[in-house]
């Protein structure tokens, strides 16, 4: 069976599952909304035929992504049945099919425990038999799979398959019987592929021969049950309030200047306006400019400030490289102001992010950095929804997956340079949504104050901005200014500038020429022995 990957999406397709991580439920693997052939856990669907034994038999519209799936969101399969062929001790009839692959991690057999049945929308052009079938690990190496065969007419039907071993029941698994092993119970922790084929085979198809043409139309594919499924790259989410720290604050949208975060970037909303969409915020921007970033003074966890939006999103899209789109909205920030190469997370201790969200919808969080990967390779995770329940989620920076169709070898997150992060709104089926965040934290970094594009304040009598490579200090009351100096520490421990205050001005000005980004302590010591030392951030 050959793999086939889809043409590259330039924004990954996130569909509205059935399951959420506070309870388990049914999961659906693919509503082929997002117009590719990727599914909900990481892989592909695929064509295959009967060339390998000897077969000629054709999928018309192979490889998948060129025809795979309709303008409705429906994976179709075109056809050309081949004659059947002696093979001597067998005799071979046509075939075609289509399936993907179960993979779990490790690339381990997948586990679908739990799971009562897999349930799927299927119908044809013409009346037909379909054989599914279920490759478990212990049939890897048998033609003797567990299968079904459907009765398929041309109205679209709902079929759903148990997982279960028993020849009595029409839609319960079973053997032909003729290969070995000889399987009397169903492994749920042992799947590694699943498919639909057709055959000309003359019990199943009599009419089927050589020549015949047809298509088969395949939707909604769901596994039923309590199964305990995740989504691509998907989190598990923790307690509110979870992580708490006194440094690596970036936003908690509670500051003079809340669209401002602690590292001087800004916060921004955007749409796909750009790939001619119609998806709109309808809460969270200033009325009558939707370019506006607003905070909801209690919006946030727990009544504190914090952002809160509303949304609708339009119909699906298609660029210009004629890939499928799924409409979205999103909110993010650009981490460092300007056109920095990025803030070194790695240098500053940081770990990962942890922020607290509530959402009906998936929410795709997305980190860039400065290394140019090409359009659409970013990495993410998926959070789960919530629905109208807070909840926070850690996201360790080597959790951070790029998209499924990336099947090239690739750098992973450059830590040392991340540039922004966005939280994604996106879904085929789903029209309208709301969402809201707030304490988002680089988990581990040592940073609590920062320099804002305009001055900020470190405590009642000190403020601080940076001009180019000059770092201005203000003091609005300070005793014993005669006998004031200021210093600059750098994370060793060396004073790398240091000034006397200037008691006429009450101020003075720190060269950092010489000195890297990062963060330092400004220490401010008098001649009677008080010392005070703040934390502050740099950039160059």
């Amino acid at each position: 069976m050959l793999l086939k990957r889809s043409k590259i999406v330039v924004a990954a397709g996130v569909s509205l599952l059935l399951a959420v991580s506070l309870g388990f439920a049914d999961f659906l693997i693919d509503d082929f909304n997002d117009g590719d052939n990727t599914n909900e856990i990481g892989t592909y669907w695929y064509f295959y035929n009967d060339k390998d034994p000897g077969g000629s038999s054709v999928v018309e519209n192979d490889p998948f992504e060129d025809a795979g799936v309709n303008e409705d969101g429906v994976a179709i399969m075109e056809y050309t049945l081949g004659d059947s062929v002696d093979k001597e001790d067998y005799m071979l009839y046509p075939f075609v099919g289509m399936g993907f692959n179960f993979i779990g991690e490790g690339d381990e057999p997948y586990d679908l425990t739990g799971a009562t049945a897999i349930s799927f929308d299927i119908w044809a052009d013409k009346k037909t038999n379909v054989k599914f079938l279920l490759e478990t690990e212990d049939l890897a190496k048998s033609d003797d799979k567990l299968h079904s065969i459907i009765e398929v007419g041309t109205t679209k039907k709902n079929v759903s398959i148990l997982l279960e071993v028993d020849k009595t029941l029409t839609n319960a698994l079973k053997q032909e019987g003729w290969g070995t092993p000889k399987i009397k119970t169903y492994d749920p922790t042992s799947n590694l592929k699943v498919a639909f084929q057709l055959r000309g085979h003359p019990d199943e198809n009599p009419t089927f021969g050589k020549g015949t043409s047809g298509t088969l139309y395949v939707d909604n594919f769901t596994i039923v049950g309590p199964v305990k499924i995740k989504k691509y790259a998907e989190l598990e989410t923790v307690a509110l309030g979870t992580y708490k720290s006194d440094e690596g604050l970036l936003s908690d949208f509670s500051e003079e200047e809340p669209t401002i975060n602690r590292l001087a970037g800004e916060w921004f909303i955007y749409n796909d306006v750009d790939n001619d969409g119609t998806s709109k915020f309808t809460k969270g921007f200033e009325e009558g400019n939707e370019e506006k970033f607003l905070v909801d003074e209690t919006g946030g966890a727990d009544g504190t400030p914090g952002v809160s939006m509303a949304f609708e999103l339009g119909p699906k899209l298609v660029n210009a490289n004629e890939d499928s789109i799924l409409p979205y909205v999103g909110v993010g920030c650009n981490i460092l102001k300007g056109g920095r190469k990025g803030y070194n997370a790695e240098g500053d201790g940081a770990t990962g992010l942890y922020v607290e969200y509530k959402s009906n919808i998936y929410v795709q969080v997305e980190l860039e950095d400065s290394i140019n990967r090409g359009s659409g390779k970013v990495h993410h995770v998926m959070l789960p929804p919530t629905e109208d329940k807070w909840v926070g989620v850690k996201i360790p920076f080597d959790s951070l997956k790029l998209p499924q169709w990336v099947n090239t070898i690739e750098d992973g997150l450059a830590t040392n340079c991340i540039k922004k992060i966005q939280f994604k709104l996106s879904d085929g089926a789903i029209k309208e949504g709301t969402f809201a965040f707030d304490n988002l934290y680089f988990m581990g970094a040592k940073f609590t104050a920062s320099i804002k594009r305009s001055q900020r304040s470190l405590n009642n009598s000190i403020k601080v901005n940076q001009t180019g490579n000059m770092l201005n200090v203000m003091f609005n009351n300070v005793k014993n200014s005669d006998g004031a100096n200021v210093s600059l520490i750098n994370t060793l421990g060396k004073v790398v500038a240091a000034k006397s205050i200037n008691k006429e001005t009450m101020s003075c000005t720190l060269p950092i020429t010489n000195n890297a980004s990062g963060l330092y302590l400004l220490r401010i010591s008098t001649v009677n022995g008080a010392v005070e030392t703040t934390p502050i951030q740099i950039f160059r």
